[in-house]
């Protein structure tokens, strides 16, 4: 559970975020649903949620962490809002909008040696993978 805690991502390198919680005593919460919401200017960018990518079961009791890890954290330059939402025994248990506002600095996130373009000044948005290529026609 090391690591430097920040409130500022890097495009392209990893990212925890992370969930404290704490519960009443003798409470358990059987099929929890974590969820972190990132946004800005009111439009989602994306929505962590523990349920969609793990195949067991939350139950959450006593106090703990959750850590959401991006591999590559995918937004460019800006600064952004977090949400937080917890859900335990199919009832809402605690919901924050706005918790933190994060902010996001360019990073070299294709590893090209580029961290925008020139000119963009950053805030590109949401950064994906892909890969392109391009097929010439010879005219005749």
């Amino acid at each position: 559970m090391g690591g430097n805690i920040t409130k500022q991502g890097v495009s392209g390198e990893e990212l925890t975020i992370r969930m404290h919680y704490k519960t009443f005593e003798n409470r358990e919460f059987k099929k929890g649903r974590v969820v972190a919401t990132v946004t800005k200017n009111e439009q989602t960018y994306f929505c962590l949620v523990t349920e969609l990518v793990g195949i067991k079961e939350l139950d959450l009791s006593g106090e703990g962490c959750i850590d959401f890890i991006i591999a590559k954290f995918p937004l460019g330059q800006n600064s952004y809002m977090l949400s937080t939402y917890i859900e335990g025994n199919k009832e809402i248990q605690d919901l924050v909008i706005d918790a933190t506002e994060p902010s996001a600095i360019d990073g070299d996130y294709y590893g090209a040696g580029k961290n925008y373009l020139h000119g963009w000044g950053g805030g590109i948005g949401v950064l994906i993978h892909f890969h392109w290529n391009c097929k010439q026609v010879t005219a005749n």
